[in-house]
């Protein structure tokens, strides 16, 4: 959680807590130094803001995890610590559900993996049938293959792109590899895979566009 969420939830001043968190941090890391521990300090990050003279002001904020606010939490009054704690039980809870969404994925990959296998289909696609199934589908959802998908991420070559997916997209993945899953299974060919994937899609508007994919 960044200090400009904790600012707005608080109703506090974000430079005000920005410069009480640079205080603090020298306690925090000294408490660390009690249990010979690796000093473990905040972390700091920036972006740019436009101003109405169409200028540009660089704001510098927070980015801190659950203990650390829950320490910086303690300089607010109780009616603020308690928002805080309840919007980190929000995110906890987020956390949770996002990674049980992941585990069904790996699931619904590995059959289709297993489908494309067994069915013969990766042989004919000459050991490439997964790479193109998945192209497929990126390309329905959200109208690029894996390659330019990770290029408008910001991701590494071999990153994971799933990884780096908002709950909803994952979930509309996995659902289009069971439909193509399934139709591998009972004998149907590429295009016509490719076809009922088009039609799904279009029909119940799942497609998405960029913005809708960065988390």
């Amino acid at each position: 959680m960044t200090s400009l969420e904790v600012a707005e939830l608080t109703g506090v001043r974000h430079a005000n807590l920005l410069r009480d968190i640079r205080k603090m941090e020298k306690g925090w890391v000294s408490a660390q130094d009690v249990d010979n521990q690796c000093k473990l300090k905040f972390e700091f990050a920036s972006r740019d803001v436009s101003q109405p003279n169409g200028g540009v002001r660089t704001e510098e904020y927070a980015v801190l995890n659950r203990i650390q606010w829950l320490y910086v939490a303690t300089k607010f009054n109780d009616e603020a610590r308690a928002k805080l704690v309840l919007r980190w039980e929000k995110l906890e809870k987020e956390r949770q559900q996002y990674t049980f969404e992941r585990e069904i994925s790996k699931m619904v990959r590995r059959t289709l993996t297993d489908a494309l296998k067994d069915s013969g289909e990766n042989e004919r696609m000459h050991g490439h049938a997964y790479s193109t199934y998945t192209n497929k589908i990126y390309k329905a959802l959200f109208g690029m293959d894996a390659k330019h998908l990770r290029k408008q991420l910001d991701l590494d070559k071999d990153a994971n792109i799933r990884e780096h997916l908002p709950e909803n997209a994952i979930k509309r993945v996995s659902a289009l590899e069971a439909i193509a899953q399934r139709m591998v299974e009972l004998g149907g060919e590429y295009a016509v895979v490719c076809e009922s994937i088009d039609t799904i899609v279009t029909k119940q508007k799942l497609g998405m566009k960029l913005p809708e994919l960065k988390r």
